[in-house]
């Protein structure tokens, strides 16, 4: 799947402060409008661990994320980093509805800044009465951002549109569930695909822990995965071939499956911690075949082969804790490794309730 780098790490953290809606109000939440982790994987985060909604508030905050890559054979490394600054806003409209916003400002290696905005409209539908009840919320995403998933793209500084939309899942205490499709159209006429659905089950109640089971595919109209160099053993008269996904990673029929789990913990106080992890268990997509050596400077094509165990373990912590009446501060860590590149990210937050 598509599935969003040097040392010292600090990336996005979006709090969220729990607050007593309304009786009649639905059960509106919010899990912060982050970037998705890159690159192959689920572009969720649990919606176990989302707090309801309060009235409005403002979010800022600062991140680091880094990116370790090698190319096909090892012949080289690339590592990037990405700071970014980011300012998210949410309102309830009334008791169904509610909008988020966010913008950020990006600065890699080389200092040079660029922006990046995300729209998050969201529509509940209750079902039923509690203790029973079943909130079905319609949610449809708009915006623009940096592509993350591998060390080219964030040098070469490429972003995509986003179009996404899908549905949350709310039964009772103990079950929930998302759904999403989601369209990214990069500026070079190529376009991605990709989708998911998991559910959850709360088996422990104070603290809450849940497990779950998560499904995923992925797709492009045009793969970018080709030989970027190659070196002449004059010894041999061969050509030795370097391989990376340039200037973007872009996923190429995958499919996969994966357990989840979900920690979150509050005190009376409101401070709070929350944990997950995905761990892929199958998983398939289309490689390009990549011969290691040749008798001329660019490898022939022999076309692709199904690949296996290609979704990654992903991994993410976070922990807020209340300031004053109204304000929060928030810390997260997330940690992305697959074969062939790795991924993590820190950031700290601060956030008003009003």
């Amino acid at each position: 799947m598509m599935i969003r780098r040097s040392p010292g790490l600090l990336a996005l953290a979006c709090a969220l402060t729990p607050a007593t809606l309304a009786a009649q109000s639905v059960r509106l939440s919010v899990d912060g409008l982050r970037d998705d982790i890159p690159a192959t994987h689920l572009t969720w985060s649990l919606q176990a661990t989302a707090q309801p909604l309060p009235p409005l508030y403002i979010t800022f905050g600062v991140r680091q994320l880094r990116v370790e890559q090698d190319p096909f054979h090892g012949l080289a490394r690339l590592e990037e980093t990405l700071e970014t600054g980011f300012a998210e806003a949410a309102a309830l409209l009334g008791q169904r509805a509610a909008l988020t916003g966010r913008v950020a400002l990006n600065r890699p290696g080389d200092g040079e800044t660029d922006g990046e905005y995300l729209i998050r409209g969201q529509y509940a539908v209750p079902f039923g009465a509690a203790p029973h009840a079943v909130t079905t919320t319609f949610v449809l995403e708009a915006g623009r951002a940096r592509e993350l998933a591998v060390a080219t793209a964030i040098a070469q500084k490429i972003a995509y549109d986003r179009l996404a939309g899908g549905l949350d899942l709310r039964a009772g205490e103990r079950v929930s569930g998302a759904a999403r499709l989601i369209r990214d159209s990069y500026s070079d006429d190529n376009r991605t695909l990709q989708g998911y659905a998991y559910g959850l089950l709360q088996v422990v109640k104070a603290p809450s822990i849940s497990m779950g089971y998560a499904w995923s595919f992925a797709d492009s109209d045009r793969d970018n995965w080709r030989a970027t160099g190659s070196t002449f053993d004059a010894a041999t008269q061969t050509w030795e071939y370097e391989y990376f996904y340039d200037p973007y990673f872009t996923p190429l029929e995958e499919r996969g499956h994966a357990g989840l789990a979900a920690f979150n913990w509050s005190s009376a106080g409101g401070a709070t911690l929350a944990a997950s992890v995905n761990v892929p268990f199958a998983s398939r997509g289309l490689r390009q075949v990549s011969p290691q050596w040749g008798t001329t400077p660019q490898p022939p094509s022999y076309g692709y082969y199904t690949a296996t165990g290609i979704l990654p373990l992903q991994a993410g912590v976070s922990a807020s804790l209340p300031l004053l009446p109204g304000l929060n501060a928030a810390a997260r860590y997330d940690f992305f490794s697959k074969s062939y590149y790795s991924y993590q990210a820190g950031g700290v937050s601060l956030q008003y309730s009003f």
